[in-house]
């Protein structure tokens, strides 16, 4: 695998276009940025067009607010610490 050095990467930033709406500089997808419990939550939706984009946002926004404190993390039985889930 051939790697391009750092001074001729170009860095990815995401320019806000809309509520909780953001797209990249490098490749044009956008993205859904969201804050619940004071985490921040950050989606790609797999997109580069903007009217598909936002209807998927709305669709991330509703599974987001959903989301509870607790709901990425399971409690084992036997374990007295929690045990972090990599899938819910």
């Amino acid at each position: 695998m051939k790697t391009t050095p750092a001074k001729n990467r170009e860095h990815q930033k995401l320019i806000h276009v809309g509520d909780y709406l953001y797209r990249s500089s490098v490749t044009d997808v956008y993205y859904a940025i969201f804050q619940r419990d004071g985490r921040q939550v950050k989606r790609s939706l797999k997109t580069t067009d903007p009217e598909l984009a936002k209807r998927r946002r709305e669709i991330h926004r509703q599974k987001v607010e959903r989301l509870t404190s607790d709901s990425a993390i399971i409690r084992c039985p036997g374990f007295s610490g929690r045990c972090a889930s990599a899938h819910s």
